[in-house]
C-alpha cells in the first residue's frame, strides 16, 4: 500500500459518505464505492484533472491502477501495477482530484445507453480464476471440478449466482467456504465462475441460434418470429418453445409446443409425451430425459432454486431461450397481466394460446393457460416459483410447484418502450 501510495501525494481523509450518481470529488484523495454496476473509469473520468484511480483485488492479492490523465501512465506499468478500465461492482476505490476546488463527477456505467439498467460484470478472467481454484478448491472439489458437489454440472453462470447468493447472505455458506465467501469481491466471482463453467457445462450446450435476416431466428432447428406487446412495448417470442407455428386461435394445438419442469433444461423431459418416474434428480443438468412425478420438486439438487433461476436468466442461447432472449420474470408478467383478465384477452395480447399444463403425475390438462417465469418466491423456496395463469374468467400471476410442466415463452432481453429490466 505504502509503495503505491508514493505515486501520488500524502492522503488526508475527512469523513462523509454519500450515495448517489452524481457526486462532488474533493480536491486531493477521495474514497468511493462502486454499487451493483461497473463503473466505466475512461467516460467517468473524462476531462477531469485525475491522476490516479487505484484500488485492490483480494483473490488475486494484486494492487490495480490506472492514470486517466495519462500522468503517471509510465510508472504505473514500472511498478508492474494491473492496469483496469472499469471498476468492478462492490469494490471500493481511491480517486485523486488535483483540482483545488470540487469537481461534480457523474458516474458512467459500462452498456449505458441512457438508461439505467444493471449492465453484466466483465467477462470472467479464465487464467485468473483458474489460479485461485487451484491453490484453494481443488482439494475438495477436484482438479477437474467432479469431486464434491460436483461443480461440472453446472454453467458459470450458476456458479455466480450461488456465490453471490452466499455473499449477500441469500444462500447458506458451507462450513468450509466461509473465509474464501468473505474476501470475494463481484469480478473475483465472475473470474472464479468462468474458470469452473470452462471445466463442464459451459463447453458442453449445443444450442444454436441463427439469425435468418428476416426478421425471424431459428433456434434448435425452430422458426420463431416475434410479437410486441401493446402494453408494455416488450418484445416477445411469437409462439411457446417448442411450438411448430405461431397460433392461430386459442386452442390451436400446434401453437402448443413443450411443457417445462421449472427451471429445467430442454432434456427431452418437456416432449409432451415423454416417459415419467418417480425417482428423484440429485443435479439439474444432465439427469436423462423423464419427466419426474409423484412430488412438487423435481430434483434434491439446488433447494433454493438459485441455479435454476440464473440459468433460465441467460441471455448467451446456452439455456432454454435463443441468444439475446430469457424467461420473463414475475414483474414483467405482471405488467402483462394488467390488460389480460381471461384467456381471450391472452391470446389477443400476444398470441398466448390455452396450452394447458402437465400435473406431478404426468397428466396433460388444457383449457388453461400456465406459462413460467425465472422468479423465486420470498417464502417456501423449496417447491414454489411464480407463474402466470389464465382461464375463461381470470388471470394472474400466482406460486405453483416446480415439478409441474407448463408452458415457456420468451422474452427479448433490454429495454423497451420505457420499461426497465436488469440483464
Amino acid at each position: 500500500m505504502n509503495k503505491l501510495l508514493t505515486l501520488a501525494s500524502a492522503l488526508t481523509l475527512s469523513a462523509s459518505l454519500t450515495y448517489a450518481d452524481t457526486i462532488s470529488l474533493e480536491p486531493g484523495w477521495n474514497l468511493l464505492g462502486a454499487g451493483t454496476e461497473q463503473i466505466d473509469i475512461n467516460a467517468t473520468f473524462a476531462g477531469k484533472d485525475v491522476s490516479l484511480v487505484w484500488g485492490f483485488r483480494n483473490i488475486q492479492k494484486e494492487w490495480i491502477a490506472t492514470s486517466p490523465d495519462g500522468t503517471l501512465s509510465a510508472q504505473i506499468a514500472d511498478n508492474n501495477y494491473t492496469g483496469f478500465e472499469s471498476v468492478p461492482t462492490h469494490m471500493g476505490y481511491w480517486v485523486k482530484n488535483n483540482s483545488t476546488a470540487s469537481v461534480e463527477l457523474v458516474l458512467q456505467y459500462l452498456g449505458d445507453t441512457n438508461t439505467t439498467s444493471n449492465p453484466p460484470l466483465s467477462e470472467g478472467n479464465v487464467t485468473q480464476g483458474a489460479t485461485y481454484y487451484t491453490s484453494n478448491c481443488a482439494s475438495c472439489h477436484g482438479a477437474d471440478a467432479t469431486g464434491t458437489a460436483n461443480l461440472s454440472q453446472y454453467t458459470s453462470d450458476q456458479i455466480a449466482a450461488k456465490l453471490s447468493g452466499m455473499i449477500e447472505g441469500n444462500v447458506t455458506t458451507p462450513s468450509g467456504m466461509t473465509s474464501l465467501v468473505s474476501g470475494l469481491q463481484a469480478q473475483d466471482v465472475e473470474d472464479l465462475a468462468s474458470y469452473i463453467g470452462s471445466l463442464g457445462s459451459d463447453s458442453a450446450s449445443g444450442n444454436t441460434t441463427i439469425d435468418n435476416g428476416d426478421g425471424t431466428l431459428t433456434f434448435n432447428g425452430v422458426i420463431y418470429g416475434t410479437i410486441t406487446s401493446a402494453e408494455t412495448g416488450r418484445v416477445w417470442l411469437d409462439r411457446n418453445l417448442g411450438a411448430s407455428q405461431a397460433c392461430t386461435a386459442i386452442d390451436d394445438t400446434a401453437c402448443y409446443g413443450d411443457y417445462y419442469q421449472w427451471g429445467r433444461e430442454a432434456d427431452g423431459h418437456e416432449k409432451s409425451d415423454s416417459s415419467i418416474t418417480q425417482t428423484l434428480a440429485t443435479g439439474i443438468e444432465n439427469i436423462g430425459s423423464d419427466f419426474v412425478i409423484g412430488t412438487y420438486r423435481w430434483t434434491t439438487a439446488d433447494s433454493d432454486g438459485v441455479l435454476r433461476s440464473a440459468s433460465w436468466s441467460k441471455t448467451d442461447g446456452t439455456s432454454v431461450c435463443p441468444v439475446g432472449y430469457r424467461l420473463p420474470t414475475k414483474e414483467e408478467w405482471d405488467l402483462e397481466a394488467a390488460v389480460i383478465t381471461n384467456k381471450t384477452d391472452a391470446f389477443s395480447s400476444l398470441l398466448l394460446p390455452s396450452s394447458g399444463y402437465r400435473n406431478n403425475v404426468g397428466d396433460l390438462y388444457d383449457d388453461t393457460g400456465y406459462y413460467w417465469s425465472s422468479t423465486l418466491p420470498s417464502s417456501y423456496p423449496f417447491y414454489l416459483s411464480y407463474d402466470l395463469e389464465f382461464n375463461n374468467s381470470g388471470a394472474g400471476v400466482y406460486t405453483n410447484g416446480r415439478s409441474d410442466g407448463r408452458s415457456v415463452r420468451c422474452i427479448k432481453a433490454g429495454v423497451n418502450a420505457g420499461v426497465m429490466i436488469s440483464d
